[in-house]
């Protein structure tokens, strides 16, 4: 299943808990969170992974994108997000 080994400082972070997060700043954290993953019992590595993959199921770009919109006051009846309207509630 492999083993991912993140930043944390990216955007992702905060979503994927479940990553070996490392400083990429700090070699000596970066050597170390590898050789966890790499380490790292298998049913470990699986659960791990299985947690992050059904996190983003839920929590893809559209999820986001629709947040962010939300967020901005898009109406959400604009399911489909039509980019001209969009455009349209900001510039009038």
């Amino acid at each position: 299943d492999g083993a991912l080994v993140l930043s944390e400082f990216t955007g992702a972070a905060a979503d994927l808990k479940q990553a070996y997060q490392v400083n990429p700043h700090d070699l000596d954290e970066v050597k170390a969170g590898l050789l966890r993953a790499i380490q790292a019992p298998e049913s470990d590595r699986r659960k791990r992974m299985r947690a992050m993959r059904r996190h983003l199921r839920g929590h893809d770009v559209k999820h986001w994108a629709r947040g962010f919109l939300t967020a901005l006051g898009v109406p959400e009846t604009a399911t489909a997000y039509n980019s001209d309207k969009i455009r349209e509630t900001f510039t009038t």
